[in-house]
């Protein structure tokens, strides 16, 4: 039993001596923790590099299988309530209520300044199809509908060309395919009772293909807006491309934190989240924005087509 234990430990954690074994395999009882403690002190004094690696590789696995675990107890918490049910609360959710609804822009918002670059309404060419698809996350999860990845599009041009056909026609008709506009929601348990649709999180499986169109007319509209500084970067840091995201916010707020830490003053951060807050956008907002912000209609068309039916 002794000599399959060590062999086990041998085999994954790198073959140690069997004078050493006995020293070492006190740290297989330690804890996350206590291994992390116990490694930067190793590092810190002069110690074999034997015994480095083997309480370093003993560590990796432990919080290997602790991640394993959440995994699978996240995993096996499934819904308890009807598919009626979950349909009738996504329905409510999700459902946009007044479609027919036009929404007037206020009269403090001032106009935007005539473009002094123009949008490019051009078809996508096979060099920019290629493009979105090397930007597009090769662990993405494919929709059921289809089983459709996104990697064989990244390793086969055959497929490439064949694709940047498609989108041009789609392109030159100003539709979006019927079929691209499907997906499939899986639940995704948060807290709460199992009970209660509301203690989940929908993620929404999209064809690939519907990917790769709406990056390109993403990248379309983002480029028009940034060549015309239409973008207002002072504020927002979240969503564009260029910009280091959210950090110069986080480092900006931990900055007040610590100040008024030292000085010993008041400090109340309050954080805002909107319940549903992409669901409550109209689709017709959204091309009301468009037109405010010059868009081609060609381009609103195209937006236009992705919500409808």
């Amino acid at each position: 039993m002794k000599k399959l234990i060590y062999n086990f430990f041998a085999e994954r954690y790198g073959t140690v001596s069997n004078s050493g074994y006995g020293k070492y395999s006190k740290y297989n009882l330690l804890t996350k923790s206590q291994l992390k403690k116990k490694l930067k002190e190793l590092k810190s004094t002069s110690n074999t590099l034997t015994e480095i690696r083997y309480v370093a590789k003993l560590l990796r696995s432990k919080m290997r299988n602790q991640d394993s675990h959440q995994f699978e107890s996240r995993d096996k918490i499934l819904p308890e309530f009807s598919k009626e049910t979950c349909f009738m609360h996504f329905k409510n959710v999700l459902f946009e209520k007044a479609k027919g609804k036009r929404f007037n822009l206020p009269s403090w918002l001032k106009p935007m300044t005539s473009p002094t670059e123009a949008i490019d309404l051009s078809a996508p060419t096979y060099k920019e199809v290629t493009s979105t698809i090397r930007k597009i996350k090769s662990s993405g999860s494919p929709c059921p509908l289809d089983h459709i990845s996104i990697i064989p599009m990244k390793h086969c041009p055959a497929l490439r060309t064949y694709l940047w056909k498609i989108l041009v026609h789609c392109w030159e008709l100003k539709v979006f395919p019927d079929a691209w506009k499907n997906g499939i929601t899986v639940l995704a348990h948060k807290r709460g009772p199992a009970s209660d649709p509301e203690n989940f999180r929908p993620i929404t499986l999209e064809p690939v293909l519907s990917k790769i169109y709406t990056s390109i007319i993403r990248n379309r509209i983002y480029k028009f807006l940034k060549d015309n500084n239409y973008i207002e970067n002072t504020y927002q840091k979240g969503f564009w491309t260029d910009i280091s995201g959210t950090i110069e916010h986080t480092e900006t707020m931990s900055c007040m934190i610590d100040n008024a830490r030292m000085k010993q003053r008041n400090l109340v951060v309050t954080l805002l989240d909107l319940r549903n807050a992409f669901g409550e956008v109209h689709h017709s907002l959204l091309t009301t924005i468009l037109r405010y912000q010059v868009i081609q209609s060609e381009i609103c068309g195209l937006v236009s087509s992705v919500y409808r039916d």
